[in-house]
Protein backbone atom coordinates (compact mmCIF):
# COMPACT_ATOMS: atom_id res chain seq x y z
CA UNK A 1 0.00 0.00 0.00
CA UNK A 2 2.65 2.53 0.69
CA UNK A 3 4.13 1.98 -2.82
CA UNK A 4 0.88 2.91 -4.38
CA UNK A 5 1.14 5.92 -2.52
CA UNK A 6 4.05 6.99 -3.33
CA UNK A 7 3.28 6.06 -6.94
CA UNK A 8 0.06 8.23 -6.61
CA UNK A 9 2.20 11.22 -5.20
CA UNK A 10 4.61 11.26 -7.65
CA UNK A 11 2.07 10.83 -10.50
CA UNK A 12 0.44 14.18 -9.27
CA UNK A 13 3.56 16.31 -8.40
CA UNK A 14 5.07 15.45 -11.89
CA UNK A 15 1.96 17.55 -13.71
CA UNK A 16 1.73 20.12 -11.14
CA UNK A 17 5.62 20.95 -11.22
CA UNK A 18 4.86 21.14 -14.64
CA UNK A 19 2.35 23.64 -14.46
CA UNK A 20 3.92 26.17 -12.39
CA UNK A 21 6.92 25.80 -14.32
CA UNK A 22 4.71 26.78 -17.41
CA UNK A 23 2.96 29.80 -15.20
CA UNK A 24 6.35 30.86 -14.04
CA UNK A 25 7.97 30.80 -17.58
CA UNK A 26 4.44 32.82 -19.08
CA UNK A 27 4.92 35.43 -16.17
CA UNK A 28 8.76 36.22 -17.17
CA UNK A 29 7.72 36.95 -20.71
CA UNK A 30 5.14 39.13 -19.39
CA UNK A 31 7.39 41.73 -18.50
CA UNK A 32 7.64 45.66 -19.38
CA UNK A 33 10.48 47.63 -20.04
CA UNK A 34 11.21 50.87 -18.70
CA UNK A 35 14.19 53.32 -20.37
CA UNK A 36 15.80 55.89 -18.05
CA UNK A 37 19.01 58.09 -18.78
CA UNK A 38 20.82 58.43 -15.45
CA UNK A 39 23.41 61.25 -14.77
CA UNK A 40 25.81 59.75 -12.59
CA UNK A 41 27.97 56.58 -12.57
CA UNK A 42 26.44 53.74 -10.11
CA UNK A 43 26.50 50.58 -9.61
CA UNK A 44 23.82 47.70 -10.07
CA UNK A 45 24.55 44.28 -8.23
CA UNK A 46 28.36 43.66 -8.88
CA UNK A 47 28.58 45.78 -12.15
CA UNK A 48 29.50 49.52 -12.16
CA UNK A 49 27.57 51.47 -15.46
CA UNK A 50 28.39 55.38 -16.32
CA UNK A 51 26.18 57.50 -16.82
CA UNK A 52 23.73 57.41 -19.87
CA UNK A 53 20.60 56.01 -20.91
CA UNK A 54 19.66 52.38 -19.95
CA UNK A 55 16.89 49.90 -20.65
CA UNK A 56 15.54 47.99 -17.57
CA UNK A 57 13.74 44.89 -18.59
CA UNK A 58 11.50 43.68 -16.05
CA UNK A 59 10.61 39.78 -15.19
CA UNK A 60 12.07 39.19 -18.94
CA UNK A 61 15.24 37.11 -18.07
CA UNK A 62 13.37 35.63 -15.16
CA UNK A 63 10.39 35.89 -13.01
CA UNK A 64 11.25 38.27 -9.78
CA UNK A 65 14.47 39.82 -11.94
CA UNK A 66 15.36 42.94 -13.53
CA UNK A 67 17.91 43.41 -16.61
CA UNK A 68 19.70 46.28 -16.99
CA UNK A 69 21.28 46.98 -20.62
CA UNK A 70 23.19 50.31 -21.72
CA UNK A 71 21.50 51.27 -24.88
CA UNK A 72 24.47 50.90 -26.62
CA UNK A 73 24.06 47.51 -24.98
CA UNK A 74 27.97 47.73 -24.02
CA UNK A 75 27.12 46.91 -20.27
CA UNK A 76 24.63 44.23 -18.91
CA UNK A 77 23.58 42.50 -15.46
CA UNK A 78 20.98 40.76 -14.21
CA UNK A 79 20.04 41.07 -10.68
CA UNK A 80 17.43 39.65 -8.28
CA UNK A 81 14.45 41.17 -7.11
CA UNK A 82 11.94 41.13 -3.96
CA UNK A 83 8.28 42.18 -5.70
CA UNK A 84 6.13 44.84 -3.72
CA UNK A 85 2.87 45.28 -3.97
CA UNK A 86 3.97 49.11 -1.75
CA UNK A 87 4.55 51.74 -4.38
CA UNK A 88 6.03 55.35 -4.02
CA UNK A 89 3.89 58.42 -4.03
CA UNK A 90 5.53 59.22 -7.38
CA UNK A 91 3.79 58.07 -10.59
CA UNK A 92 5.15 55.55 -12.79
CA UNK A 93 7.41 54.45 -13.97
CA UNK A 94 10.20 55.26 -11.54
CA UNK A 95 13.78 54.36 -10.90
CA UNK A 96 15.19 54.81 -7.28
CA UNK A 97 18.89 54.59 -5.95
CA UNK A 98 20.05 54.85 -2.44
CA UNK A 99 23.03 57.00 -2.06
CA UNK A 100 26.09 57.17 0.37
CA UNK A 101 28.25 59.87 -0.04
CA UNK A 102 29.39 59.68 -3.88
CA UNK A 103 28.41 55.92 -3.99
CA UNK A 104 25.22 55.05 -5.72
CA UNK A 105 23.18 51.81 -6.21
CA UNK A 106 20.13 50.75 -7.90
CA UNK A 107 17.64 50.02 -5.31
CA UNK A 108 14.42 49.46 -6.65
CA UNK A 109 12.31 50.01 -10.10
CA UNK A 110 8.54 50.79 -10.04
CA UNK A 111 6.88 49.35 -13.28
CA UNK A 112 4.12 51.14 -15.28
CA UNK A 113 2.06 50.17 -13.02
CA UNK A 114 2.07 52.06 -9.49
CA UNK A 115 1.43 48.96 -7.44
CA UNK A 116 4.20 46.82 -9.08
CA UNK A 117 7.80 47.63 -7.30
CA UNK A 118 11.10 45.72 -7.90
CA UNK A 119 13.02 45.59 -5.16
CA UNK A 120 17.28 45.27 -5.75
CA UNK A 121 18.26 42.78 -3.48
CA UNK A 122 21.74 44.67 -1.71
CA UNK A 123 25.21 43.60 -3.03
CA UNK A 124 28.01 42.83 -1.01
CA UNK A 125 29.37 45.83 -1.34
CA UNK A 126 26.31 48.13 -0.92
CA UNK A 127 25.89 46.05 2.84
CA UNK A 128 29.30 46.42 3.50
CA UNK A 129 29.01 50.63 2.49
CA UNK A 130 26.10 50.69 4.63
CA UNK A 131 27.42 49.37 7.50
CA UNK A 132 30.37 51.78 7.62
CA UNK A 133 27.97 55.00 6.78
CA UNK A 134 25.11 57.14 7.60
CA UNK A 135 21.89 56.33 6.45
CA UNK A 136 21.63 56.54 2.51
CA UNK A 137 19.58 58.97 0.82
CA UNK A 138 17.22 57.74 -1.95
CA UNK A 139 17.34 59.76 -5.37
CA UNK A 140 14.23 58.97 -7.78
CA UNK A 141 14.12 59.28 -11.64
CA UNK A 142 10.73 59.16 -14.19
CA UNK A 143 11.73 56.94 -16.91
CA UNK A 144 9.82 55.73 -19.59
CA UNK A 145 7.57 52.70 -20.28
CA UNK A 146 8.86 50.56 -23.51
CA UNK A 147 6.21 48.20 -24.56
CA UNK A 148 8.10 44.90 -25.16
CA UNK A 149 5.17 43.08 -26.89
CA UNK A 150 6.23 45.60 -29.89
CA UNK A 151 9.83 44.58 -29.81
CA UNK A 152 11.37 48.14 -28.73
CA UNK A 153 13.88 47.84 -26.34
Amino acid sequence: MNATRTSFSLKSAIPIGLLLLLVSILCAKAGQDVTVKIPFDFQAGNTHFAPGTYVLSLDQALAGSVTIQSADHSRRATLLTGKSLSSSVESAPVVMFRTYGDVRFLSAVQGESASRRWEIVASEAETTLARNSAQPVVASFKAASTDTDAGTK
